[in-house]
């Protein structure tokens, strides 16, 4: 099969653009062909074993399986990281809070206490520590599958981050033996009633855990966290969150009604108030 044949065959679930992306990932990764090799004609002289790995790998995306888990990775930050089914699929969101907090530390050369929770793949606590090697951080996830593929990333990347297992609707202040200089998070944030708007990529592979939140309480892990940043964030520590742009107001009140100061929103990926940051006074 060659690359145009095989992204020609996604095209009912993936647009153009989409379909050639996808296929470009899929040969360079399985066949080690780069996309200059495709414009010579090597696709067409792949061996037997990639021919047949390449219609498994079509045969799951026809599945509209993600194609980050069909090949196991994703690229975040600049860094390469392991994903598998369960594990929440790293966003262009979720890259802008990490540029975000590199930004408002940028020159900033104390070592800093971190702390991620709902880390999922480690993608943020991972991209932190990749960009400032002194800092400090941790990650907590309640997912055992998430607590592997982070560690499993850490491990990989040499990275040292502390990944632990906690429910962040539970965690207490007094868990922990030190206090932090930034808490952040890109917590389960999407309502219920949102699924049926949600590709089927997303709805049938994606982690609900980490995804979903119920219609009547849909700040339930901002609230948690925010508590719990109330007594473990250092004076003039900073918060930053992920956010649905739906309760953007309503959480930034939450944040004002705590005393934090200096709120702030951000655009990210086209979405209007999709980040939030804010100080501890």
């Amino acid at each position: 099969m060659t690359y145009r044949e095989f992204w020609h065959k996604l095209l009912p679930i993936y647009d153009t653009r989409e379909a050639q992306a996808i296929a470009r990932w899929v040969f360079e990764k399985q066949c080690n062909l780069s996309f200059e090799d495709i414009c010579f004609g090597k696709d067409t002289q792949i061996c037997e074993n990639d021919a047949a790995a390449l219609e498994k790998i079509l045969h799951r995306l026809l599945q509209q399986e993600p194609i980050q888990y069909v090949l196991g990775e994703q690229d975040f930050c600049g860094l390469h990281l392991y994903i598998k089914k369960g594990v929440l699929i790293p966003r262009p969101e979720t890259a802008d809070l990490c540029e975000q907090i590199a930004q408002d530390f940028a020159g900033n050369h104390a070592t800093k206490n971190v702390l991620d929770l709902c880390s999922g793949s480690g993608c943020i606590a991972l991209a932190l520590k990749h960009k400032f090697p002194d800092w400090n951080v941790h990650g907590c996830d309640l997912s055992d599958d998430a607590l592997e593929v982070s560690q499993t990333n850490a491990k990989n990347l040499a990275l040292d981050v502390h990944f632990f297992k906690a429910n962040v609707l539970e965690l207490q202040s007094t868990d922990f033996n030190e206090k932090f200089d930034c808490i952040v998070s890109n917590p389960p944030y999407v309502c219920d009633s949102e699924r049926a708007d949600m590709a089927p990529n997303v709805v049938e592979y994606e982690p609900s855990m980490a995804l979903f939140v119920p219609d009547d309480d849909p700040l339930r892990f901002y609230r948690a966290i925010i508590a719990l940043a109330n007594d473990l964030l250092n004076a003039g520590g900073a918060l930053y969150f992920e956010i649905n742009p739906r309760f953007a107001d309503a959480i930034c009140n939450e944040l004002t009604s705590n005393r934090y100061t200096n709120v702030r929103r951000f655009a990210s990926n086209g979405h209007p108030n999709r980040l939030i940051a804010a100080l501890k006074p």
